[in-house]
């Protein structure tokens, strides 16, 4: 289904922009914890390493993240017993693709829409 997809990629960024905040918080606690170091006191190693965390901070520092929330359609059809017989949701512009779900669409009358959720029941 659409959906599958939609919510996956926004899975997707929601790992990224975690990742980057945990590599952010790391990076901060190391110069808070280690106070000012100057290269002129540390051996090779340990000045390679510093270089590395410098670039990795000015990574994190120069490319925003930009997260786009989609606007996401929530929809539940119930039948005449209030058992739930399908639901769906949908993105913006999407349109339904499952046959059997169009039709119980069809038959269903709208109880309720509130924010992003629409209701539907089948009167039998």
């Amino acid at each position: 289904m659409v959906m599958k997809g939609v919510l996956e990629h926004q899975k997707m960024w929601s790992l990224v922009v975690a990742i980057a905040l945990a590599v952010l918080i790391t990076v901060f606690a190391a110069f808070n914890s280690f106070g000012e170091t100057s290269n002129d006191d540390l051996n090779d190693e340990e000045r390679v390493e510093m270089e590395i965390l410098e670039r990795a901070y000015a990574d994190v520092q120069e490319e925003p993240i930009i997260v786009v929330a989609e606007e996401i359609q929530k929809i539940k059809i119930f039948d005449a017993q209030n058992k739930l017989v399908a639901e769906t949701a949908l993105a913006k512009g999407d349109v339904i693709e499952e046959e059997s779900l169009k039709v119980l669409l069809n038959k269903a009358d709208l109880l309720v829409k509130s924010g992003s959720i629409a209701i539907y029941r089948i009167a039998e």
